[in-house]
């Protein structure tokens, strides 16, 4: 047994260990794995020193020293502390330059870390599900936020993203709480796809002078948004009553999901608007888009439920993927003669559209596009009532044919002459049947009258 009073960690009054790597060590080597263990931290020995690969899920305080029996600690593996839900307080040495992804995942207790100076990204996962977390001491030089990495933590109000980071990974803070006004820092150049998925709490959101990309759909989902505010000195983005638009406001980026009012005009100077756009706004009801917008992202309008009222305008060439799924109350909308493609679940769970006219031009109708909800348990069912009009010979003809949906034909039922002349032929064939059946019956009567006489 290892005494614990020379050892690499002391137990506190609390019960907490806190890890003192750099006393003598005690120890046991493993020579064949080359790893050892102090019965806390289990280390294995690599170029430059020993990374951490293991921790004991008992332990509640670490404070990690930059050595451990000769060996500079210069890593940690993925996932080392991850579930240790008695876990509350870790200081990391700034002899670490490795940090694996996960480190800290699901460390629901975790409350503050001390990171080490020498890595310039936080990793993938790293605090994910950190719900009681309080206190992260940033290294001077981080540049990169990865995914995931703040994902799931209920209050990170009090974050300051430091001012040397200059990008954030998707979903680094999806379904996170983190203040009702959120600044990104001056410095931030680019937020990948989903950044800020799902980010509840949040109402404003501050865009720096130095961010040049916003990735798709960054901040989809963020339910109680109501305004972007882009700093002056942008040369890539800026926003006009609360929406947030390119530069030149060619491009509609984002429409915020709280933001008042029923009807919305797409400014003339719009000739994208980008994925996600209007997604989850549960206020508009109609709107109205100019001849200038030639194409969309996906999933635009999804998930707006009051919307009543849109224009797709004539230049138009493709329906989207998911472009009106969700929009229960859309009961009516014309589809122009410019479109050719109608993407996968295109108009999935639109429930008040009981019929759409689909002409000739359109080639192809995706997966589920039209004329279907999904249940509760995610089994596609077709909309009851719903009638799709279209030419015989037509894309949408065939959509209804392998759906099983009801169609009405524009053109009218071009089978009708088929059926004539097969209903023609069989009515011959009965004819004749019954002409061959009354000439036998005849033809016996007779002989038998003649044998009679």
């Amino acid at each position: 047994m290892i005494d614990l009073k020379k050892s690499a960690f002391t137990v506190t009054a609390a019960l907490s260990l806190i890890l003192c790597a750099s006393l003598p060590a005690f120890a046991e080597e493993e020579t064949k794995a080359k790893t050892f263990t102090d019965e806390i931290l289990t280390y294995e020995v690599t170029n430059g020193g020993v990374r951490i690969t293991e921790c004991t899920d008992t332990v509640i305080e670490l404070k990690i020293q930059e050595k451990i029996d000769g060996y500079n600690i210069v890593g940690i593996a993925d996932g080392v502390f991850a579930e240790h839900s008695s876990l509350k307080s870790v200081s990391l040495p700034d002899s670490i330059t490795d940090m694996g992804d996960a480190v800290f995942t699901g460390c629901s207790a975790l409350k503050s870390v001390k990171l080490p100076s020498g890595i310039k990204t936080i990793p993938a996962q790293t605090f994910a599900g950190c719900s009681s977390l309080e206190e992260v001491i940033f290294p001077e030089d981080v540049t990169e936020i990865g995914s995931y990495a703040f994902s799931y933590c209920d209050d990170l109000i009090w974050l300051e993203i430091p001012q040397t980071v200059e990008s954030i990974g998707s979903y680094s803070f999806a379904f996170s709480n983190i203040g009702e006004k959120f600044v990104i820092p001056e410095g931030v150049v680019s937020l990948d796809a989903f950044s800020f998925y799902y980010c509840d709490g949040v109402k404003s959101v501050t865009i720096p002078a130095s961010m040049v990309s916003v990735g798709s759909m960054a901040f989809l989902g963020c339910g109680n948004l109501e305004q972007y505010i882009v700093e002056p000195g942008n040369e890539t983005y800026s926003a006009e009553y609360g929406v947030l638009y390119s530069a030149e406001k060619d491009m509609l980026v984002s429409y915020p999901n709280a933001k008042t009012g029923d009807e919305f005009n797409v400014p003339e100077t719009v000739q994208y608007i980008a994925e996600g756009a209007f997604f989850g706004n549960e206020n508009l009801k109609k709107i109205t888009i100019p001849e200038s917008v030639v194409a969309f992202g996906e999933g635009v309008f999804s998930n707006c439920r009051s919307l009543k009222s849109v224009n797709i305008p004539s230049k138009v060439a493709e329906i989207t993927d998911s472009m009106f799924c969700d929009c229960y109350s859309l009961s009516e909308i014309t589809i122009p003669d410019s479109v050719t493609y109608i993407s996968d679940y295109a108009f999935l769970e639109c429930t008040s559209l009981k019929s759409l006219t689909v002409s000739d031009n359109v080639t192809q109708i995706g997966e589920k596009a039209i004329g279907f909800y999904d249940d509760s348990d995610g089994k596609f069912k077709k909309i009851d009532g719903f009638t799709l009009k279209a030419n015989f010979d037509s894309a949408a003809k065939r959509y209804a044919k392998d759906n099983g949906i009801d169609i009405d034909y524009l053109d009218g039922n071009k089978n009708i002459p088929y059926i004539i002349i097969i209903s023609a032929v069989i009515g011959a064939v009965i004819i004749g049947i019954i002409i061959i059946i009354v000439h036998t019956v005849r033809k016996k009567k007779k002989e038998h009258e003649y044998y009679s006489n």
